[in-house]
């Protein structure tokens, strides 16, 4: 049952005069290839959130990658397209530590400005819209990939595939 109580994310989203629309399938599932199953969509359409961590000249920066569910994440492939030296994705309790939040759960919604750089897969905007976590397993948003954007403040990126 979907609790009473909205979660940050879709107060942020509101905040920011964006429409969106909640599907809550319920907390057992936690992949986004179970997501799109569970909401009856194409893989492509669901987002997971990736936290990686970019290195360029030495240092150490820390990102989410939304990327289609159905995908593997090509780590070269997102070094080159976001200008870093190398990539590599978080552990699953790096993730949880970096975000604060559980795995299944992850969202670049509604962090705190300026800690992650945010990219999303460029092929997520050929869709009227796409999904993504809300900040809870089993709970996702609905809304526009340009709303997404704009709401991240993210840059469309080729992750190809």
């Amino acid at each position: 049952m979907r609790p009473v109580a909205k979660t940050n994310v879709e107060r942020c989203l509101e905040r920011a005069g964006i429409e969106y629309w909640t599907h809550d399938v319920g907390e057992e599932v936690r992949s986004g290839g179970a997501m799109a199953a569970a909401l009856d969509v194409v893989p492509e359409r669901v987002l997971r959130s990736l936290v990686c961590a970019l290195r360029r000249k030495g240092r150490e920066a820390k990102a989410i990658v939304l990327a289609p569910s159905h995908r593997r994440l090509d780590e070269k492939r997102l070094a080159k397209a976001a200008a870093a030296d190398k990539a590599r994705l978080a552990e699953g309790a790096e993730a949880e530590r970096w975000t604060g939040m559980r795995m299944g759960g992850i969202t670049a919604l509604g962090q705190q400005p300026g800690r992650f750089e945010v990219f999303v897969d460029a092929g997520a905007l050929k869709h009227e819209t796409v999904f993504v976590s809300a900040g809870r397993r089993g709970l996702d948003l609905e809304l526009a990939p340009d709303d997404l954007l704009r709401a991240l403040e993210a840059r469309a990126i080729e992750l190809g595939g």
